[in-house]
């Protein structure tokens, strides 16, 4: 394994790929404003969580929005590869979303609230959430210019591999294949719930999660010990610059191969280190030396959990697979001419879906006989029953077998098709929000945080979120829209490339100044209103809505002044 692989070329620099056509809106903001827009919606985002007390949501919503700005910049360049890592992108953004929408609904309903109250601080959850989408896509140009389009079908070709997992494992369909299959339900026994019980194949589950201590530690080390040999020896072998343009296609052959170098010596390390911990373990095993005993426990703590884990030994086996069956795909006669075959760029839209399958069908079986069962046989001990949304209250009997294996696997994977379809149904409706004009062509991302964090602010307002709270959420928006839409501006007059920090600090420098002259409107409004009348949360909004048109205008009037300005220079 060479240790020195070169330079990159100098002769064939690698060119940026703009798969916009000429003359498209720019979407994109200059750094500098992409960053005031960024912290804005943060400082946005933290005074709706604390104005409706839900930081923790909101914390998930953010991750879960930035997510979705990943799964649209992987599946904007509309390849192979970011359609594959949109795929597994997108799951994780819709259990984002979900956790973050399900956590605020859990701790809402423990107050006791009403139903309309449940859905209002939803919503604010999954406003944090469209905001932090919006913000952070002002770096990547995630929004407009058909870019959250090309997510559409990624989204839904992910949900087809967990819509068939699912669908094969409810009981109708799986008594209808042992009628056409007579041997099919003939392994395993028709009782218990085990890896070993069920009856789809999942004895799997013992050869990626062994008992012994001992096995499993080296089974760990060994598949990741091949993957990266694997990696060395097939990656470099592999037709992929073959499928990009020729000014690329130096560039990505001396990446491959320093991927590919570093895949081998890593492999070397994670022998040698497992070689020098296992030493260290019989020794601490072996010896009376105090501080040489203590080493043990520390690595029985820490290294054996992830030698014993099923994920990432299912994910090592994968992908030796993926490669070796890529590599022997290659070498097929007459391959160079699929190359633009519609299925070489659509069929890793169904990585996501196939990878969270695999790890359903292994993982689920074993989680639900070490942590759901457990804690439901505990709940059962106490007589109480459990609420479950859309089935009332229920005994821990009756939902221990209705999410015992394989009823609880259709369960699963259908639930995680339908939370990633959710997430599909995002992207549909702000497609179509450009589509009908509703959301602006020219920075369409600060536009989407903003217009994400005036309506969370209206919902916090009708949750009971105080004035203050709400005046600076609208405050914050206005920052995040008007830096984002100056920042596009001067993207499209003097590029990304010249320095653009002065006139850019002095931009978000007012736009801060005029939010805070808003939120002195609103509180002066609100404190003439309280006088009058009794305040409500209308009170608040019709007094937001009055400061905001009032600091659009002065915003407006201060644009207008500097545009006639340079124009006299």
């Amino acid at each position: 394994m060479a240790s020195d692989i070169g330079e990159p070329p100098e002769t064939t620099a690698p060119t940026r790929r703009d798969p916009s056509p000429a003359g498209a809106p720019e979407t994109t903001s200059a750094p500098v404003t992409a960053l005031t827009t960024i912290l804005a919606t943060l400082a946005g985002a933290l005074a709706l969580a604390i104005g409706i007390d839900a930081l923790v949501p909101a914390i998930a919503a953010v991750a879960a929005g930035c997510l979705l700005t990943g799964t649209v910049t992987a599946t904007k360049r509309r390849t192979p590869g970011g359609r594959a890592l949109g795929s597994c992108l997108v799951v994780f953004a819709a259990l984002g979303i979900a956790a973050a929408a399900g956590l605020e609904a859990a701790t809402t309903v423990g107050t006791g609230a009403g139903p309309s109250e449940i859905a209002t601080r939803v919503g604010v959850v999954v406003a944090i959430g469209l905001a932090a989408f919006g913000a952070t896509a002002t770096v990547t140009g995630a929004i407009g210019d058909r870019a959250v389009r090309s997510a559409i079908p990624v989204a839904v070709a992910t949900t087809l591999p967990l819509a068939v997992v699912g669908g094969f494992h409810l009981p109708p369909v799986r008594r209808r294949v042992r009628e056409i299959v007579p041997f099919a339900g003939a392994r395993g026994a028709e009782t218990g719930t085990g890896p070993a019980a069920s009856e789809s194949g999942l004895e799997l589950a013992h050869l990626f999660s062994p008992e012994s201590t001992a096995v499993g530690i080296a089974t760990f080390v060994a598949s990741l010990v091949a993957l990266l040999w694997t990696v060395y020896f097939v990656l470099p072998r592999l037709p992929i610059p073959e499928l990009l343009p020729r000014d690329r296609r130096a560039d990505v052959r001396w990446r491959i191969r320093r991927l590919a170098s570093r895949a081998g010596w890593a492999g070397w390390t994670v022998l040698l280190v497992s070689g020098a911990l296992t030493i260290t373990a019989a020794l601490s095993r072996a010896t009376d030396e105090p501080y040489i005993r203590e080493v043990y426990p520390l690595l029985e703590s820490t290294v054996v959990p992830l030698g014993m884990a099923t994920g990432p030994r299912v994910a090592f086996v994968a992908g030796i697979g993926v490669l070796v069956a890529a590599l022997l795909v290659s070498r097929l006669p007459g391959l160079y001419r699929l190359r633009y075959h519609p299925a070489v760029r659509w069929l890793p839209v169904l990585t996501g879906g196939a990878i969270v399958s695999l790890l359903v069908l292994v993982g689920y079986p074993r989680a639900f006989d070490e942590l759901l069962r457990p804690e439901l046989e505990a709940i059962a001990a106490e007589g109480e029953p459990l609420p479950v949304p859309g089935l009332g209250a229920m005994a821990p009997q009756e939902l221990a077998s209705l999410l015992a294996p394989p009823e609880g696997i259709a369960i699963v994977a259908i639930v995680i098709a339908g939370v990633v379809s959710a997430a599909g149904t995002l992207f549909v409706a702000i497609w179509l929000l450009g589509s009908l004009r509703l959301l602006p062509d020219r920075g369409a991302p600060g536009s989407l945080a903003a217009g994400a964090l005036v309506g969370g602010a209206i919902a916090a307002a009708v949750a009971g979120a105080s004035t203050p709270v709400v005046s600076a959420v609208v405050a914050c928006a206005l920052v995040a829209w008007d830096s984002a839409v100056y920042g596009v501006s001067i993207t499209e007059e003097l590029g990304r490339e010249p320095s653009v920090l002065r006139p850019a600090v002095a931009h978000a420098t007012g736009a801060v100044v005029v939010g805070i002259v808003g939120i002195a409107l609103a509180l002066g409004f609100t404190a003439v209103l309280e006088r009058a009348t009794v305040r409500t949360g209308a009170t608040i909004v019709i007094c937001l809505t009055v400061a905001l048109l009032a600091a659009l205008i002065v915003l407006k009037r201060r644009a207008t002044a500097a545009a006639a300005a340079a124009d006299d220079d």
